[in-house]
């Protein structure tokens, strides 16, 4: 894995969100909404992420997916119509 390219790649997606778009309509720079620009320092962190930490990485995916799968089995012992989650296919 290409460590630096990752961290380059991290490095640019923050910036991209961080400049904002160009209107079509306007022809300004605009800033992202606060949910795109929330996703793309997202995406950002986990390219980061990806790159300085592979092995760590998969050992949180996998401690949140027990974590998920915790939870959801509460909420089906619940059997409450509103707390019962379907998360057949369900992967991390």
């Amino acid at each position: 894995m290409d460590v630096a390219k990752y961290k380059q790649l991290a490095t640019d997606i923050a910036d991209l969100y961080g400049e904002g778009y160009t209107n079509p309509y306007s022809l300004r720079v605009e800033p992202y909404e606060p949910a795109e620009f929330q996703m793309g320092l997202t995406l950002a962190l986990a390219m980061y992420f990806v790159a300085m930490f592979p092995k760590e990485l998969q050992t949180v995916l996998d401690m949140h997916q027990q974590s998920l799968l915790h939870t959801v089995e509460e909420l089906e012992a619940k059997q409450h119509r509103d707390d019962v989650l379907d998360v057949s296919g369900f992967k991390l």
